[in-house]
This record gives structure tokens, sequence and C-alpha cells, in this order.
């Protein structure tokens, strides 16, 4: 990595904390995008269990929030200016109780482009 990228990532990492505060005020500007197959058909659990819950977000903004899932996630990177398209991938372990009840992903700053759904136990 060259020192100009190095400084870049590391100063966004240091802003990212400062910006919290101003999450709310952007909330009303966010495209929450809900759990779905590229065919438009959601995911659905078929039986009680631990799964595992795999997706590929595209990122739009330079801080991306995946909400819904039981660890939280939020993607910063720095050269959002890019005229290419960049992507990054997130694992959750979600454990649900009833069969029929739905993942509730939901991405900040970005597009949900895959989401994978496997049972693990």
């Amino acid at each position: 990595m060259n020192r100009r990228a190095f400084l870049k990532v590391t100063g966004l990492v240091a802003v990212a904390p400062l910006a919290e505060p101003f999450a709310p005020l952007a909330e009303p500007f966010a495209r929450p995008v809900p759990a779905a197959l590229p065919g438009g058909a959601a995911l659905r659990i078929q039986q009680p269990g631990i799964y595992r819950l795999s997706g590929v977000v595209r990122l739009e903004a330079p801080i991306v929030e995946i909400s819904g899932i039981s660890n939280r996630q939020r993607i910063t990177w720095s050269d959002h200016d890019s005229s290419e398209p960049h992507t990054a991938s997130f694992v959750s372990y979600e454990s649900y109780d009833e069969p029929g009840m739905r993942p509730d992903v939901r991405v900040h700053g970005g597009w949900l482009e895959a989401l994978n759904l496997t049972l693990v136990e």
C-alpha cells in the first residue's frame, strides 16, 4: 500500500467515530434493503435452528452499515470517488426459533446484492 492510500485509510478510521452522532440525521436518506433473492422472492426460515447468513453489499458511501443481524457491521473505505463499483462480503450466524421467519438485513450507504442462508445446526 502506498503512503497516500495508507494516510487516507487511517484518516477515515480516526474520523469514523466522530460521525456517529450525525447518523440519525442521515437515516431519512438511507435506503434500507430487505433480505431478498435476486428474483425478488424473500428468504424464509424453513425450520428452527442456527443459520449462516452471508451476503454481498455494493458500497456507495464512505461508511456502509449492515444492520438487522446479531453482529451489526460497519464498512469504511476511502476510494468512494472511483467510477469502479466496489463490493464487500459479510457473514453472520443467526438463531431462528420458528419456521416462516425472515432475515431482516438492512444496508445503509449501499445496496444488498446477494444474500444466502444456510442451516448450520
